[in-house]
């Protein structure tokens, strides 16, 4: 009786640390937001360059869907729509809390900078705290491979609206722009004690996991190969690091080659480190929080009651919260979750 189901994976409250607004705008919301941009396109269209191919040939082709996404999201209308259309998304399968995150430089423009973008954001996410009971926090992306003083005006944007934000992350291509390039702006953010995520080792080099946490970082998107490693493994269960970890999206750009070979049971079972289940990006990935549980639950390990509640406490203390939000939050779950007879019978 204590066995999931998708059903009752959508029936209790959930987290989500690792989203991208941008790959996450449902294939409806996109075609809405081109047409008012007067772009002629049909919804075939659009789907077919927004979804990636179940199996791809490499990230890149995996990344190569959000041209159409970015392109969407120019203006704070456009903004505005694609949140509201994410926390629909959210709410329809229980997420309390939704840690959202995206790159200002990639939605900026010659009109919109990345200030105004920022802003746009912010303001969105404030107008839906009283339509929706969904929490967001915001994250801001610096990106592997852009100009320094582009990742730095990203940092000062964190820094200025860190009443706003959460905290930062580091992604992009990490196998040409190693995570120890980018240690000086690291050290920046460390000094101005600004919470940090880094995407690492989602392309098959355990030395960038080790460098982001190294260099302060206490989430780690992904980590999948982390499993190369003892000693990587060693230090994230030392260092109290948390997975950000993505399924579908690791299978579908072989950051794993299949279910066989996915480390989920490797980290959460034997290693037993801080991991938490994540969709990365909801629409180029065409999946949800409580479908992600659900591939994990019929490819890689049978998962009960216990452990959905686990994996949630796990995202929900390495939110970028603080204590008080949490502790709110926590009373929700714990609620929801003891009206259960066999949750509280297995405590």
């Amino acid at each position: 009786m204590n066995k999931l189901d998708i059903h009752t994976i959508k029936k209790f409250p959930k987290i989500e640390l690792h989203c991208h607004l941008d790959g996450s705008v449902s294939g409806l919301q996109v075609y809405e937001n081109v047409k008012l941009l007067g772009i002629n396109a049909t919804k075939d269209e659009i789907l077919s360059k927004i979804i990636a191919p179940e199996i791809c040939q490499d990230l890149t082709e995996y990344l190569s869907c959000f041209e159409w996404l970015t392109k969407c999201l120019k203006n704070p209308t456009l903004i505005f729509l694609a949140i509201e259309d994410i926390c629909r998304q959210a709410i329809e399968e229980n997420i309390i809390y939704l840690e959202l995150r995206f790159s200002p430089y990639h939605l900026s423009n010659d009109k919109f900078t990345m200030k105004q973008v920022v802003e746009a954001v912010i303001e969105a996410v404030n107008k839906m705290k009283d339509k929706y009971p969904l929490k967001i926090g915001i994250i801001l992306c610096l990106m592997r491979g852009r100009e320094e003083s582009v990742n730095n005006q990203v940092i000062e944007l964190a820094n200025q609206f860190r009443d706003k934000i959460v905290g930062l992350d580091l992604a992009g291509n990490e196998s040409k722009y190693p995570t120890k390039m980018y240690l000086k702006q690291l050290a920046l953010i460390n000094h101005l004690e600004i919470p940090f995520t880094i995407h690492a080792g989602e392309t098959g080099d355990f030395d960038n996991i080790r460098d982001a946490i190294l260099a302060g970082a206490k989430r780690v998107g992904h980590g999948i190969a982390a499993k190369k490693s003892e000693e990587v493994v060693s230090l994230i269960r030392e260092r109290n690091i948390t997975l950000e970890m993505c399924p579908k999206c690791n299978i579908q750009t072989k950051a794993s080659k299949n279910w066989n070979d996915y480390p989920f049971n490797t980290f959460y079972r034997k290693e037993k480190l801080l991991v938490t289940i994540n969709t990365d990006n909801r629409t180029v990935s065409n999946t949800s929080l409580s479908q992600e549980f659900e591939l994990l639950n019929n490819y890689c390990s049978e998962l009960n009651l216990n452990d959905l509640y686990q994996l949630t406490i796990n995202a929900l203390n390495a939110s970028f919260l603080n204590n008080l939000e949490k502790e709110q939050l926590k009373e929700k779950i714990e609620t929801e979750y003891n009206k259960n007879f066999y949750f509280k019978e297995s405590l």
